[in-house]
């Protein structure tokens, strides 16, 4: 089963923690970096409108868009790692005569490498915007 946005919490955890595969290390980083930019999202939902920070509001809302696109990137992320662990593990699984196995196998192969790239790239982005 592939958890997404759609299953509650303690059904990812449950699955996090079964004797299977997916959702691992990848999903929950991803699960951790969507809840990093919603707590970056709600102490600038704080400041913006804050006496004070008048100067700083356009800044303030770019930096609040941000963040919410890097946590829907992040939530987005937790299935495709997912998706591509489960793609890489069947391939892994054909027989060494099965037509195209090489094919799938570099496929699969190569999206389980950019997903957790991908969820990297978005952390840093986040961490570099909320430093400024």
């Amino acid at each position: 089963m592939t958890y997404n946005h759609h299953n509650t919490i303690a059904e990812f955890l449950d699955g996090t923690a079964a004797r299977q595969p997916a959702p691992g290390g990848g999903s929950v980083a991803a699960l951790v970096g969507a809840l990093s930019a919603a707590i970056g999202e709600m102490v600038l939902n704080y400041s913006i409108g804050k006496k004070g920070l008048e100067a700083h509001q356009t800044a303030l809302k770019q930096a609040l868009a941000e963040m919410h696109r890097a946590r829907q990137v992040m939530l987005e992320l937790v299935t495709e790692d997912q998706s591509a662990y489960q793609a890489f593990t069947a391939a892994r699984k054909l027989p060494g005569d099965a037509p195209d196995r090489d094919e799938q196998f570099n496929s699969a192969l190569l999206a389980s490498i950019r997903t957790p790239e991908a969820i990297a790239a978005t952390a840093g982005q986040a961490i570099v915007r909320s430093a400024r």
